[in-house]
């Protein structure tokens, strides 16, 4: 049987509605999951209710992350914050991990897991938004030796496309698995978990481009089948 996979949806406040591009569930699919998309709650028994009927999650990109979490005034500069989204996604994540349930974090979702474990953010950051197609890589990261993320790409490193406006600052509890250049933290993980990853890029967007974008998904799904 197939992996059953939440995705976490950004939400529109201008239009009133969830706006999740299709390129993560098609993403799923390809590499042999069921993707569903799992609206916002505010309580932890629909949370719980939820990771019963589900093999893994992805937290998706979107806007970005209260600094309250992170014991920081939010600067001018933050940008659009999504409070609610915050919430749901820390009840979410943090279940899951108790769960051992793998859990991938992309983008905004990479950073979500660094805040949740205990780690900060910086709240805005230049030239990290790219100007060609989204699909196309546009620098490369540096993969860390004896990481999972390793382990699963076989490189030391990669190139990725970028478009984020805030980074890891602190990983807390999480390790580094990735750094740019100029080293922003690019990739995370929690040890001692069966899949427990975020990566700043967007594989999802690079899938069919990308053989090392393909492998990710496929070992984050793979992790998902019973064992």
């Amino acid at each position: 049987m197939k992996p059953l996979i939440g995705i976490t949806p950004p939400y529109d406040h201008y239009i009133g509605a969830y706006k999740l591009t299709p390129f993560y569930a098609k993403a799923i699919e390809k590499s042999g999951g069921i993707p569903i998309i799992l609206p916002f709650c505010d309580n932890n028994e629909t949370v719980n209710e939820y990771l019963k009927h589900l093999d893994g999650i992805v937290l998706s990109g979107g806007d970005n992350i209260s600094p309250d979490l992170y014991g920081e005034k939010t600067d001018k500069k933050c940008g659009s914050i999504e409070h609610e989204r915050d919430k749901y996604e820390l009840m979410l994540c943090l279940n899951a991990v108790k769960m051992n349930m793998p859990t991938l974090g992309i983008c905004r979702g990479c950073q979500l897991l660094a805040v949740a474990f205990g780690g900060s953010l910086y709240q805005h950051i230049e030239n990290h938004i790219q100007t060609t197609d989204r699909h196309i890589a546009s620098h490369s990261v540096k993969i860390l030796p004896n990481t999972p993320l390793f382990n699963i790409l076989k490189a030391k490193t990669i190139d990725v496309n970028s478009f984020h406006r805030q980074a890891v600052k602190s990983s807390g509890k999480m390790k580094i698995s990735a750094i740019s250049e100029k080293n922003t933290v690019e990739a995370i993980f929690l040890p001692n978990q069966r899949f427990c990853l975020g990566v700043q890029w967007h594989p999802e967007r690079m899938y069919s481009v990308s053989f090392h974008s393909k492998l990710l998904f496929d070992a984050f799904i793979s992790s998902c089948l019973p064992s």
